[in-house]
């Protein structure tokens, strides 16, 4: 718990400095969320026939921040439950796991009026809680070793709808690519990756 409690305070710490150094700038704050594609593999993606793995159904809920350097560029953070996992083929086996997750993201507007974006940029997660289910029987994170720490990389393609100067809409489609391996021990390294649909409220404040 202190380490949630450390990673909150270094997330907001980061953020009043960005809302101390854009004073005159637009911000954008905002609650975002959506259903995700998610697998955990030894090499981070799901190859069909391949594998005994299937792709499982997760989610991402949270709350986002943006600070626009311009109206083409901006640098965008989020503080996220995300659900990550997988599952067999059979349906007899399933792993889940709940992350928070913050990436830091570089946001790029495209066209004359920004209709459409594109985020790219790092993450990192730490492990809330986890199981697996095999058989019927439960298994704690703790009895079968996966390390706290995810990192790894986002990219992310959307578009902006404005219903207002002050009140917006946008739809994104982003994959967190884990780089970082969160298996304990030596019998194998294993991935995280999601593919998440994400629908969020943005509210744009100008701060003087």
């Amino acid at each position: 718990m202190k380490k949630i409690y450390r990673i909150l305070t270094l997330y907001f710490i980061v953020f009043s400095a960005l809302l101390g150094f854009g004073q005159s700038k637009k911000f954008q704050i905002g609650v975002e969320g959506g259903p995700s594609l998610t697998i955990l593999s030894p090499n981070g993606y799901f190859l069909p026939g391949k594998s005994y793995i299937d792709i499982g159904l997760g989610g991402m809920a949270g709350i986002t921040f943006q600070y626009n350097i311009n109206a083409k560029i901006g640098i965008k953070t989020d503080l996220s439950y995300e659900r990550k996992g997988c599952q067999n083929k059979s349906g007899s086996f399933h792993e889940r796991f709940d992350y928070l997750v913050v990436p830091m993201l570089f946001k790029i507007n495209l066209g004359q009026k920004s209709r459409t974006f594109f985020n790219v940029g790092p993450y990192f997660g730490y492990l809330l809680s986890g199981s697996i289910v095999l058989d019927g029987q439960v298994y704690t994170n703790q009895e079968v070793g996966y390390k706290k720490f995810d990192f790894g990389f986002t990219m992310g393609f959307g578009g902006n709808i404005h219903l207002s100067n002050q009140f917006g809409l946008l739809v994104e489609i982003r994959n967190n690519l884990g780089m970082f391996n969160v298996k304990e021990g030596v019998e194998g390294k294993l991935y995280h990756n999601s593919t998440i649909i994400l629908f969020g409220f943005v509210y744009n404040l100008d701060i003087k």
